[in-house]
């Protein structure tokens, strides 16, 4: 077996079990099935003449005809059998036999197992895809209300890669979900926000990602990737894009302030689902959510971490803070207007290098009228030379002053929180130097 197979099979296993242990249902592909016994059908069955008997078994199609011979004893089997044609008596063996064995509808794998799939055409994992032959996420319930599954999970990489342990935590949790009742991938806030939560969680390493080196600028990996769109624009209530995959620390702030609140929702969501993010937010609640995204922006933008402290980001991450198209500039000339979106985060750069002579300190200032100014301050994180610079607060919001070695940098960003999850947060951004 190649070690990328081997390897994988070991993660998964490792990860399956760990969920398990924190609570989640485990991954119940492999459990036999449980037929309920026709104790009326057989008693007709058994009454009649073998030839009689032959007919109504062919009548009965082969994959109805397995459960019902599969929910039998051994000897009440046999005497079913007794007086048939050999043919016949083999071709109802094989029935029950892959009854017995839980064969899915699909062409992966050919039984219950929870299937991965190693595919050197790309490097991401699907579940529950649409795809022609790839098997869906199903599951069936008992009369007794336990659910039962069937499921496939396509792990797809290059052939020279390590084991995608992140991807296989992902990929899992949404086995998880299917457990549980999830139906379809939306919103995305809940459904691949909670599976990267699980990623974060139960493979911290794997899935922090790396700094790659380029020349002379490096690109970033895995959660680190995650990490800075969730600070340079995080908006929870956008059905496009990957905000929700962004809300991983959301939902691991959620966890720690209350264990259990991801099961729950998911649970929630299974009963009744949720239509919108907007729904999620709604459910998880204000208070809660908007303290649940000032941990995750101050562990996040602030310590390159996450709330568990599980996971460390790469600290050449806050050079990219700022960096997102289409957010202006704030800089003496001209302060900067941004609308952050209900439960959402905004990074801004801030850029004085233009000033001459250039300046001894530099004044920047959040002014957010209407709001108090100690919860502006609680949620502004400042990020000048690699470092982050904490703010105090003034009559209109927080003002974050520098001196020394960060006012050589000539600039930086600013990262801020809404405090709200139900309205929008509109900020102004100033930059005063002080000669």
């Amino acid at each position: 077996m190649p070690s990328i197979v081997s390897d994988t099979l070991q993660a998964a296993e490792a990860i399956r079990l760990a969920s398990s242990a924190a609570g989640f249902p485990a991954i119940v592909g492999d459990r036999p099935l449980v037929f309920r016994r026709e104790g009326a059908w057989y008693r007709r069955t058994i009454r009649q003449k073998p030839k009689d008997r032959a007919i109504m078994l062919r009548r009965i199609a082969p994959t109805s005809r397995g459960r019902l011979l599969a929910g039998l004893r051994p000897n009440e089997q046999t005497r079913i059998y007794r007086g048939l044609a050999p043919r016949l008596v083999k071709g109802l063996t094989r029935d029950a036999a892959r009854a017995l064995a839980g064969r899915p509808a699909d062409f992966v794998g050919g039984d219950r197992r929870f299937d991965v799939m190693f595919d050197a055409s790309g490097a991401t994992g699907l579940v529950n895809s649409t795809v022609a032959g790839i098997a869906p996420c199903t599951q069936s319930v008992t009369p007794s209300g336990r659910r039962t599954f069937v499921s496939a999970a396509f792990i797809v990489f290059t052939p020279d890669a390590v084991a995608p342990r992140a991807v296989v935590a992902h990929e899992l949790f949404h086995t998880v979900q299917c457990i549980l009742g999830r139906r379809g991938g939306t919103p995305t806030l809940l459904g691949e926000g909670t599976a990267e939560w699980h990623a974060a969680t139960f493979e911290p390493l794997a899935f922090a990602g790396a700094e790659v080196a380029e020349g002379n600028s490096f690109t970033v990996t895995g959660g680190a990737a995650r990490a800075i769109p969730f600070c340079n624009d995080f908006d929870p209530t956008r059905t496009a894009g990957l905000d929700g995959y962004r809300a991983f620390g959301v939902w691991s702030a959620l966890e720690i302030a209350s264990p259990g609140t991801i099961l729950g929702m998911l649970t929630a969501d299974a009963a009744t689902p949720f239509t919108t993010p907007q729904a999620v937010i709604a459910h998880v609640g204000d208070a809660r959510w908007s303290d649940a995204l000032l941990t995750t922006t101050r562990e996040i933008c602030g310590n390159l971490r996450t709330p568990s402290g599980q996971t460390v980001f790469p600290p050449g991450i806050r050079s990219f803070f700022g960096a997102t198209q289409g957010t202006p500039t704030a800089h003496p000339a001209a302060p900067a207007a941004i609308t952050l979106a209900p439960g959402g985060v905004r990074s801004i750069p801030v850029n004085w290098a233009l000033v001459d002579p250039p300046p001894t300190t530099v004044t920047i200032q959040v002014a957010a009228p209407g709001i108090d100014p100690a919860a502006i301050t609680a949620r502004t994180f400042a990020h000048i030379a690699g470092a982050p610079v904490t703010g105090i607060s003034d009559p209109t919001g927080t003002s974050v002053v520098l001196s020394g070695a960060p006012v050589a940098a000539r600039g930086g960003a600013l990262t801020v929180a809404n405090p709200s999850s139900i309205t929008p947060l509109a900020i102004t951004v100033s930059v005063t130097p002080t000669a």
